[in-house]
């Protein structure tokens, strides 16, 4: 359970200091495997729809 705190901070500093995208993506990808595992559906499907905004934003960019 310590990881997933750890995941949960890192999560949180990667969103309030300097939006990192793919940081972003990979963390809301980690926590949903993780609380899915537990049965945490209600986490898994927030960090779900987490990845799936990160995905459309790095497409976006990537369009440019």
């Amino acid at each position: 359970m310590e990881s997933q705190a750890k995941l949960i901070e890192s999560l949180a500093n990667a969103l309030a200091i300097n939006p990192d995208v793919k940081l972003i993506c990979r963390l809301a990808h980690t926590i949903k495997g993780c609380a899915s595992n537990f049965g945490v559906d209600a986490l898994s499907e927030l960090a779900g729809k987490m990845e799936e905004g990160c995905n459309a934003m790095e497409r976006q960019t990537a369009d440019r």
